[in-house]
């Protein structure tokens, strides 16, 4: 959509990226802690509580936490669509045209040309995801890691253990998603 040749293209553009810019630090805490961030009541809605309901237990509370999450997770995907946006610009339009040619369907096409240019965007942008997810102020683990700095029972040395935990199982999540996400690059690239 971001991509098409249309009037007002620029407005829609920053429209997408504008969250982004607005919701730094401490404007996101404020937010969050007023519950603008969420939507609770998606998991009311009788379809959506009944899909949950079908879900494994282990499934049910990640999934339900990423419906009600849609709102920031979308406030978060500027950086994201400006990565796709470059590497769709950087696909060469002539390759469309021979694909038309040749009879190629919208949906061929997407599949064959345009899934496999984004290949590498799509490696880039899942790592960038996981990165910002990881150390996000409303992360629980971090939360839990700030609170116990400054704790009786805890203190500092216990927080920096526990942040070094962290931070080696999300080198080791990153490690294993750029292994999976560069092997579906290569594949899609042949």
């Amino acid at each position: 959509f971001l991509n098409l040749d249309f009037k007002f293209k620029g407005l829609f553009r920053v429209i997408f990226f504008l969250p982004v810019v607005i919701t730094s630090g401490p404007v996101i805490r404020e937010l969050t802690a007023q519950g603008a961030t969420s939507a609770p009541g998606i998991a009311n809605v009788p379809a959506v509580a009944e899909f949950l309901l079908e879900l494994p237990r282990a499934l049910r509370n990640p999934v339900e936490y990423l419906l009600t999450s849609f709102i920031l997770i979308l406030w978060f995907s500027g950086v994201q669509i400006l990565i796709y946006l470059a590497s769709l610009q950087k696909v060469d339009r002539s390759i469309y045209e021979a694909a038309s040619i040749d009879g190629a369907s919208a949906w061929e096409t997407f599949w064959k040309i345009t899934l496999p240019s984004l290949s590498t965007a799509t490696v880039v942008n899942a790592i960038y995801t996981i990165i910002t997810l990881s150390h996000f102020s409303e992360n629980k683990v971090i939360q839990y890691v700030y609170s116990q700095t400054y704790n009786v029972h805890g203190g500092i040395g216990y927080a920096s253990a526990m942040a070094f935990i962290y931070f080696g199982v999300m080198v080791v999540l990153l490690g294993i998603v750029y292994v999976f996400l560069t092997r579906w690059a290569k594949k899609e690239s042949n």
